[in-house]
Parts: C-alpha cells; sequence; structure tokens
C-alpha cells in the first residue's frame, strides 16, 4: 500500500468515527481500498486503537460522549483480514440509507448531533454529550445535525424529537430546517400534519392546540395535512388553524431565526480599568483546533491597543497569542484577529474562557466593543460564493461573490426604489476576506463563521452578513 493509498484510507476511517457521514461514492472507494490485505490490517488496527480509548475510561463512562460503536465491538475479537471484512461489510449493510449517505459508525441511527447553542435553559436535565435524541428547551437557540446531514435551528421553547436518521417530529416551538442534497427528502412531523422537503430551507411554528405556520425561504416542500397534499414554493407561507384548517398567510409573519443569534460578547473598557478582561466562551467550545478570537470597536469611542489574548481552561492557560493589535477607525484598525488553540482532550466538563489584556489608556470617552469565537472549521468557497444582505448605516446592502474573485456591493438609495451599485474585488486568506470596493480607498475586512453560516465585519460596526435567499 503507497502512500497517497495510506492517506485516503486514514482520511474515510477518520470520517468514519466521526459525526460526519460516507457518502455512496466513498463507502464505494473504501470497499475497493479494503480488497488489498494491507489496507485491512491498517483498518482493523485503527478500530482497535478506537476502541482502546474507550476502554481505559471504562471506570469513568460520564466522561465519554459518544459510545464505541457495535462495528468496533464486534470487529476486535477477530483476526485481522477477517473482521476488517466482516466489519466492513455489516457497517455497508446497515448503516446505508437508501438514497442517502452512509450514516457515521459512533453515531446512534437516531440520534442528531448538537453541534452548538446559544443562552439556552433546559426544560429538566441537559443531554449527557452532544449526541442525543431529544431536546426540550424553555428558551435559547439549539443547532442540531442529523446524520443526513439536515440541519435544524431549534428556537425555544420548544421540543423537538428526531425520529429517524432524516427526519423529527416538533411538538411545539419554533425551527428552522436547511436541507442539504444528501438529506433531500427530510421529513418534518408537527400535531396536525407532515411536512416532507423537496430541497428547501423552511421554518415551521407551533403552537399545541391552537395554529401551525410554515414558510419556505427557498426552495419546496410537500405539505400532507387535512386530507389533502399540497406543495409551497419559496415565498409562500400557510397557517394552519387548528379550528378553521389551511390558509394561506405572508411569509412575512413567519417570525423565525434561520441562523443563530449573534455570538458576540459585549465589553468597555475606561481609563483606570483593569487592563485585562475575562468572557466565559464555554457554550461555543464544541470542538477541538485553532478557534480565532476576533475584537472589534462599536459605536464612536476611543480606540485602544491589545496586548494579548489568552485561552483558560478552567481558569488555567492553555494557550496565548500575544502579538500586538489596535481598534480604532476602520483605517487604523490592524490585527485584531487572535488564534487560540483548544486541546485533543476536550470530552472533560470544563469551563472555558478567553482573558484579553488591553494596553493602558488615557482617553476621556470610555471604549466599547464586542469580542466574537469563530469555529475552527476552514470554509469552502462554496460557503461564501453568492449574494448576503445585511444593514450598514441604516441603509440595506447586497454582497455578491463571484467564483473569479469579483464582487459587487447593492446599496438602497435616498431615493425608494433606487439602488446603487458598486464593483469590487476580494481576496479569502483561511477564514478572513478582504472586501475592496473599486472607488474606495480602505478595505472591508471580514471573517466567516461556517457554524453559524454568517460573515462579520471585523473593522466596521455593522449587522453580519447572512445569506440571501431569492
Amino acid at each position: 500500500m503507497n502512500a497517497s493509498t495510506l492517506q485516503q484510507l486514514d482520511l474515510l476511517i477518520d470520517k468514519i468515527l466521526s459525526p460526519q457521514s460516507l457518502t455512496n461514492a466513498e463507502c464505494r472507494e473504501l470497499e475497493n481500498l479494503l480488497a488489498t490485505p494491507s489496507a485491512r490490517v491498517h483498518y482493523l488496527r485503527a478500530m482497535q486503537q478506537e476502541q482502546a480509548l474507550y476502554s481505559c475510561v471504562e471506570t469513568q463512562p460520564e466522561l465519554v460522549t459518544a459510545k464505541p460503536s457495535p462495528l468496533i465491538r464486534f470487529a476486535v475479537p477477530l483476526s485481522l483480514a477477517a473482521a476488517a471484512a466482516i466489519a466492513f461489510t455489516l457497517y455497508v449493510q446497515h448503516k446505508h440509507t437508501p438514497d442517502g449517505p452512509i450514516i457515521a459508525a459512533q453515531q446512534a441511527p437516531n440520534n442528531f448531533t448538537i453541534l452548538s447553542s446559544r443562552n439556552v435553559e433546559w426544560n429538566g436535565p441537559s443531554p449527557k454529550g452532544s449526541d442525543t435524541q431529544t431536546v426540550n428547551i424553555l428558551s435559547g437557540h439549539l443547532k442540531l445535525r442529523h446524520p443526513s446531514g439536515a440541519e435544524v435551528i431549534v428556537q425555544g421553547p420548544a421540543h423537538y424529537q428526531s425520529t429517524g436518521p432524516n427526519s423529527g417530529n416538533i411538538s411545539k416551538g419554533k425551527c428552522s430546517v436547511l436541507i442539504t442534497p444528501q438529506a433531500t427528502g427530510y421529513t418534518l412531523d408537527y400535531p396536525e400534519g407532515r411536512i416532507v422537503d423537496l430541497g428547501t430551507q423552511f421554518g415551521v411554528e407551533v403552537k399545541p392546540g391552537e395554529l401551525t405556520k410554515l414558510g419556505v425561504f427557498q426552495g419546496s416542500v410537500e405539505l400532507q395535512a387535512a386530507n389533502t397534499t399540497q406543495t409551497l414554493n419559496t415565498g409562500e407561507a400557510l397557517l394552519h388553524d387548528f379550528d378553521t384548517g389551511i390558509q394561506s398567510t405572508s411569509i412575512s409573519s413567519i417570525d423565525i431565526h434561520r441562523t443563530l443569534p449573534s455570538k458576540t460578547y459585549l465589553w468597555s473598557h475606561h481609563t483606570g480599568d483593569p487592563t485585562s478582561k475575562t468572557f466565559d466562551i464555554t457554550d461555543q467550545i464544541n470542538q477541538a483546533g485553532t478557534h480565532t478570537i476576533a475584537l472589534r470597536k462599536l459605536d464612536d469611542t476611543s480606540s485602544i491597543g491589545i496586548a494579548a489574548v489568552h485561552l483558560l481552561k478552567d481558569g488555567a492557560i492553555v494557550d496565548s497569542d500575544t502579538h500586538s493589535g489596535r481598534l480604532g477607525k476602520a483605517v487604523y484598525t490592524r490585527k485584531n484577529t487572535y488564534q487560540v488553540t483548544v486541546p485533543d482532550a476536550i470530552n472533560d466538563p470544563a469551563e472555558w474562557s478567553v482573558q484579553v489584556d488591553f494596553t493602558p489608556r488615557n482617553h476621556n470617552k470610555p471604549t466599547r466593543g464586542d469580542l466574537l469565537v469563530v469555529s475552527p472549521t476552514m470554509p469552502k468557497a462554496s460557503d461564501y460564493l453568492g449574494k448576503w444582505v445585511n444593514h450598514f448605516r441604516d441603509r440595506r446592502h447586497v454582497w455578491e461573490f463571484r467564483p473569479d474573485g469579483s464582487a459587487t456591493i447593492s446599496s438602497e438609495t435616498d431615493t425608494p426604489g433606487q439602488v446603487a451599485q458598486f464593483d469590487a474585488r476580494y481576496s479569502v486568506d483561511g477564514s478572513i476576506i478582504t472586501f475592496k470596493v473599486t472607488s474606495e480607498a480602505s478595505a472591508f475586512k471580514m471573517i466567516i463563521d461556517k457554524e453559524s453560516n454568517e460573515i462579520f465585519m471585523l473593522n466596521r460596526q455593522a449587522e453580519p452578513l447572512t445569506r440571501m435567499f431569492e
């Protein structure tokens, strides 16, 4: 087995052992690779190592957020070649969905994964670990991912339950659903009916015993309710009243978050304040890797320098970025993003915080700003290409990113119905976008947060850009 083959096999094994899913093509590729004896040996050893990691903490099961898969438990006692072949065959036979991907081996078929949260108050005990089947919250927001890849944002108070790898049930509250190509056909049940995805993003609000609202933000869905079946397309909405039945309504009446609320932390600094500020970011840390900490200045306040940013676990520093940065007007803001790495071992319960060391200041006016934590997942071109919308300087702006590096901003003007359009160029370095309007001297600095699917301004006071659906 040569180096390139080994590398590809390792990539596939990593995907099997993660919450991700193998596509049909990747499944066939893995099957072909395991036809080689040396590949089968390598495959099984990886499975044995995974089993060993769990075995070493069996005396402390509360520290483990995912249990060993039946695949691994079954494979270990067998001979190397036979075990690898049988394990893979079982994986294909029992984890393959008819028209979708292969479900990750360590995620239960009917469970979803909690990707992130915002200010959640649980109605009862919170789930143990991120892999669960039901969420019941009094307030806040949760972002969930089904094994199929379907992503659901639940807005409390709400009760949402997984009923299969690509289906769910909402008995109360609000949720928005974003369907990936692999998850087409996702089914959502509510008390009076069923919604079947036809490739879309849609939102649902359920008030038990009263009514259900359904709005389609993009694509189309099929509604099965009241002994009828009907299709809704982009921009269409319905109200299903418990007493009077189904009637059309305006999409603007669907007040449902399509993305998670802002994940920023506000701060202010006055002359004479301690030079260090600490922020509890425990709810933002759900994976290992290098996170970006972005600091921004808000309002027309004084500038301030940044000496360092530290990542703390249970109050002890585990990583630091000590370069000097500055917050001020757009042209004076520089080096205001910091990189800190969360260690691989993050399954232990812990409190995570960020400490920011500011440089001493002596201004009459305070400095106000916010802090943003960006997940370590690096964006792909498809994550930012297309149209985005936000409000900046009290006007609506549409930002379009094209594959060739060209871009445009379309902005509202003082004349109703008229839009000004500006040509621009952009470049991407990791998560950072530099957006330069041709007619302006300064550039917009932005950062992409793939987890929340938003683009945040780094050197301007403006709301984040959100994906535009036409």
